[in-house]
């Protein structure tokens, strides 16, 4: 006999319900513009220039109205061009090269007073910014950095100088605190949470292109006192300050009065007029003229003022001249 039994299958349906704490956070980023110098610095002048860092700080999951405060701090050290112990100068090198080196530093202020320093020398702190915000959302701002090359740098060579600021030389140091309370005090410690070691990189450049300036003495022969039975003989100055290295020619034109390449000093508007020459060299026989590396005068700058002389002659001439006062001009030209 066989007995069959009805056979039922029970299938269990579990829904299980989890759920998710969302867990309050606030994350900040920093990015930062190139302080760019130019390509015409001058280092016996000088030169300024900014940069913008840009910083960005956001904060979820928290409740609407929790208040959110933030201690954001930036620091920058001294670069890959600096030697690892100060940034009193920060500088600048070429091309990796130590030295020449181009001395720069930058300010939190335009006045160049405040430098914008790093906590890993106290005596000069980073700046820092508060952020005070109810809820979730993000926050954003920028500081200007003020960039100075100061004057007065006579052994900078003409080139491109760079120094590199990345991850070891700048940080981003932050803290935070939700709910009731103050701002924390410290961008390191303190606060309900926060991140300590972020960077954001950033290049400081300048081009010292080679750079003179000139000035120039007059030439006085006075009055003859012999009606020019003999030569008469004189000297002027030409100074001129250079860029450091800067390899230059002094050339001289053959003047306003000129008749070929005589060179000639006149009565007013008259026809009336007296020879003369200038030369290169104390016993005048090198006659200085415009003509490169022919007969012109050489040299190298040094960054600091250099005086040539130059030397004028008024030879005899007959018939005498015409009593009055005789002149020419010049043009001094300088090639570098």
């Amino acid at each position: 006999m066989r007995f069959r039994f009805p056979a039922s299958l029970l299938l269990i349906f579990a829904v299980v319900w989890t759920s998710r704490i969302a867990l309050a956070a606030t994350t900040c980023s920093a990015t930062m513009t190139d302080l760019n110098f130019g390509t015409s610095v001058d280092p016996l002048v000088g030169a300024t220039t900014t940069a913008t860092l840009s910083y960005s700080c956001t904060t979820s999951g928290v409740s609407n109205g929790t208040a959110v405060r933030i201690l954001a701090c930036f620091s920058i050290g001294d670069g890959s061009a600096g030697d690892g112990l100060t940034i009193v100068p920060r500088r600048m090198t070429q091309s990796g090269t130590n030295p020449p080196y181009l001395n720069f530093n930058v300010y939190t202020d335009p006045g160049g007073t405040a430098l914008w320093g790093t906590f890993w020398q106290p005596s000069y702190p980073p700046p820092e910014i508060t952020i005070s915000r109810t809820g979730n959302g993000t926050s954003t701002g920028t500081l200007t950095a003020y960039g100075r090359i100061p004057a007065s740098q006579a052994t900078v060579t003409p080139g491109i100088y760079l120094d590199s600021f990345s991850a070891g030389h700048t940080t981003l140091d932050y803290r935070y605190r939700e709910g009731n309370g103050t701002a924390p005090s410290d961008c390191r410690t303190g606060g309900s949470g926060g991140a300590t070691g972020g960077s954001f990189s950033f290049a400081a450049r300048a081009t010292v292109p080679a750079v003179c300036t000139t000035t120039a003495s007059n030439m006085n022969f006075a009055s003859p006192t012999d009606l020019l039975a003999t030569s008469i003989d004189q000297t002027s100055t030409i100074s001129l300050t250079c860029t450091n290295g800067a390899n230059w020619q002094i050339g001289l034109d053959n003047g306003s009065n000129a008749s070929g390449t005589q060179r000639r000093m006149r009565l007013g508007t008259t026809g009336n007029y007296v020879n003369y020459e200038l030369y290169r060299d104390t016993g005048r026989t090198q006659r200085w003229g415009a003509t490169l590396s022919t007969d012109t005068r050489t040299g190298s700058g040094t960054g600091t003022a250099q005086s040539v002389t130059v030397y004028g002659r008024v030879p005899p001439q007959s018939p005498m001249p015409a009593a009055g006062s005789y002149k020419d001009t010049i043009l001094v030209t300088v090639t570098y």
